[in-house]
């Protein structure tokens, strides 16, 4: 039995709704997708079962709502019967899923892009959609099958059908004057592919972006200001703050020092090209940087941590 779900997009208050199983769920535009393709499942996997946890909550969490909706049956049916070697091949399934949405996304906005030309992002999509042969699947119309007959013959079409059809397809928009409005289209999705291609069909057309947080490094959609640098979300290292409310109140200095200290390491290698101490150190330096810039973000080291870290690595 394939999952079926409905979206909605209200794009006045910049809301996606989903309706599955009669149960209605609202989320800010964008988020369920982009939360999916984020969801390191299969490391929260492996350290259930390390840390003897309750494998039923896998998808339970914020960030699994599309796993548990289109995965949340085979895994619990796997994972009933035992066999925990079709549930890794079931995560790496979803692995592989994220992966290729996170392709498509990063090629799209990240890499050489120019975030003001609208036109671009799409030529760009469609170029890696067919190097990647990943197939762009539309979704239905979930008013427009439920209220029209979809029994048009290609074969039959002529002048006189187009006729026709127009009228019907006039006398259809008079008849539903809301899908006029911010509420838009209901669609119907069968797979989570349809509900991504759906996502960035909506981008494309309303002239979105896709950002990363600055925080806590997921993907988002801007709202009002496509130069956002931080989402919504939960902050990873205040439950009571969202990313943006916890940056806001963050002294920028350290990422600052932080950018202070690695251009003047580059610019000494720069200077010294022959020198391989200076670059072997800069290589060195820079990934245990990041690392610990990463770990800031998160909230797993604190200010203090990474800053005495930045001070004493700058001799």
């Amino acid at each position: 039995m394939k999952t079926l779900i409905k979206v909605r997009y209200d794009k006045l208050k910049y809301k996606e709704y989903i309706t599955y199983n009669e149960y209605k769920k609202t989320f800010d535009f964008g988020y369920p997708i982009l939360d999916f393709v984020t969801a390191n499942v299969k490391e929260r996997y492996n350290n259930m079962i390390d840390s003897s946890k309750e494998l039923e909550n896998l998808f339970e969490t914020s960030d699994t709502y599309l796993c548990k909706i289109f995965y949340g049956d085979d895994y619990k049916r796997l994972l009933k019967d035992e066999k925990h070697l079709n549930i890794k091949i079931l995560l790496d399934d979803i692995e592989k899923k994220q992966m290729m949405y996170s392709t498509l996304i990063n090629f799209t906005f990240f890499y050489n892009a120019d975030k003001y030309f609208y036109d671009r992002w799409i030529d760009r999509f469609i170029f890696i959609c067919n190097k990647l042969s990943y197939p762009i699947k539309q979704p239905s119309f979930s008013i427009i099958a439920e209220s029209l007959d979809n029994n048009l013959n290609i074969s039959n079409i002529d002048d006189n059908t187009l006729k026709s059809l127009d009228d019907e397809f006039l006398n259809y928009k008079v008849s539903n004057r809301n899908l006029n409005t911010s509420e838009g289209f209901i669609y119907s999705c069968e797979s989570i592919d349809e509900l991504f291609s759906l996502f960035m069909i909506t981008i494309f057309e309303r002239h979105y972006i896709i950002s990363k947080c600055q925080n806590c490094n997921k993907y988002f959609v801007p709202f009002k200001k496509n130069d956002a640098l931080y989402c919504d979300r939960i902050s990873p290292q205040k439950e009571n703050k969202t990313c943006k409310e916890y940056a806001s109140k963050q002294p920028k200095g350290l990422i600052e020092l932080y950018r202070k200290i690695y251009m003047k390491k580059f610019a000494r290698v720069n200077r010294n090209k022959d020198n391989f101490t200076y670059k072997n150190d800069f290589e060195t330096w820079k990934e245990t940087a990041e690392k610990l810039k990463s770990d800031y973000k998160k909230g797993i080291i604190s200010d203090e941590t990474f800053e005495k870290w930045l001070i004493d690595s700058d001799k």
